[in-house]
């Protein structure tokens, strides 16, 4: 997020331009755009995971180039396109190509294992994250599922509502039951392609059931061998 959620939390900091890196972040992300006045992209620490957001497909080569020139560590891929919108992923499905044009920028780069990849958007359970991470992401960054199982109802199109009446160790509780379950869906996923590790998994795992899909992932029709 763009705020320090507190000293208990470990967060990431998705920042502007010119924004100094929080020193409590464990990562700053850069949106796309040039530093104002002359300021630099940097980490606020040594220790820092230092990155750039991709929020547009058409802008993924030249930031991949950009982040291998300031020496980052990963890449938020924004597949809602639009992270200043507090509930972008009610805006429509994740656009799948910013993932598959930042695989193949790295393959013609020869650096495809030189950055990790970070996907945020659409994901909503363990299988939806086991695809993605055979894709070539390398985390997934939740929202929806996670405003819901918090009591989050969704009141309008770009709009989640919270019920007051529950507790913190409820929500808690809730957070740490949906990502229980996502890891088993995951890797319930990764043993049904003979993998005993999720990260493990390839493309070749992979077949898309529509031809939208195919077309925005890469990833062959059931049917067909390309």
């Amino acid at each position: 997020g763009t705020h320090d959620p507190g000293s208990a939390v470990t967060w990431l900091q998705v920042a502007d331009p010119g924004t100094q890196a929080s020193q409590t972040a464990a990562g700053v992300f850069y949106r796309q755009g040039d530093a104002p006045n002359g300021a630099t992209l940097q980490r606020a620490v040594d220790t820092q995971v230092l990155g750039l957001v991709i929020s547009d497909a058409s802008q993924v080569e030249q930031t991949v180039v950009r982040a291998f020139e300031l020496g980052c560590d990963a890449l938020l891929l924004d597949g809602t396109g639009d992270m200043d919108t507090a509930w972008s992923e009610l805006d429509g499905a994740p656009d799948l190509n910013i993932l598959r044009a930042t695989i193949v920028t790295l393959r013609a780069m020869k650096k495809e294992e030189h950055i990790d990849l970070i996907w945020y958007g659409g994901a909503r359970s363990g299988t939806d994250a086991a695809k993605l991470i055979a894709m070539g992401a390398k985390a997934i960054a939740y929202g929806m599922p996670v405003a819901l199982a918090l009591g989050g109802q969704i009141a309008a199109a770009d709009h989640v509502e919270f019920e007051a009446d529950r507790s913190e160790e409820e929500r808690v509780s809730a957070i740490e039951n949906l990502l229980k379950a996502h890891e088993g869906e995951a890797s319930m996923m990764a043993r049904c392609t003979g993998k005993t590790n999720l990260m493990n998994l390839e493309p070749e795992d992979l077949r898309a059931i529509t031809i939208a899909t195919a077309k925005a992932s890469g990833i062959p029709l059931v049917g067909k061998s390309t």
